[in-house]
């Protein structure tokens, strides 16, 4: 179920009547699920039961820098031909991506796998095939 509307005082307004909810800048829990908030104070909820969601989107960026700085991360933000390049750097390690999100995700990504993060042949060429990335 998804339903759309806008917070007033601490309660959801929207096509399907007013719920109560607590206020929190970027996302409200409890027992309706995920309440998303969007520009302004326009709202989506995503009925889910008691699932943890999040997806990449622009209200991402500054939680992913924040994270890094909190991993003892320096960001810069170089330009590469005509586009911003995302460097986060910590001792001898660098990490860069086109956006914040995703040098988290290659820092996980070292963190799971090690800086020896590439796969065997075997596991290439069937992650390849089960996720049809080719």
């Amino acid at each position: 179920m998804r339903r759309s509307g806008r917070i007033v005082e601490g309660s959801l307004t929207g096509d399907q009547g007013t719920t109560h909810c607590p206020t929190s800048p970027n996302l409200l829990r409890g027992n309706i699920g995920a309440i998303l908030i969007g520009h302004r104070s326009e709202i989506t909820i995503v009925d889910r039961g008691m699932m943890k969601t999040i997806s990449t989107a622009g209200n991402t960026v500054v939680p992913a820098l924040l994270a890094l700085e909190a991993l003892g991360f320096k960001v810069s933000i170089d330009a590469v031909d005509d586009q911003e390049l995302f460097v986060a750097t910590r001792g001898d390690e660098t990490y860069s991506a086109d956006d914040p999100v995703a040098v988290l995700g290659l820092v996980k990504l070292v963190e799971i796998r090690s800086w020896e993060w590439r796969p065997p042949e075997a596991d290439l060429e069937r992650v390849t095939r089960d996720y049809r990335l080719a």
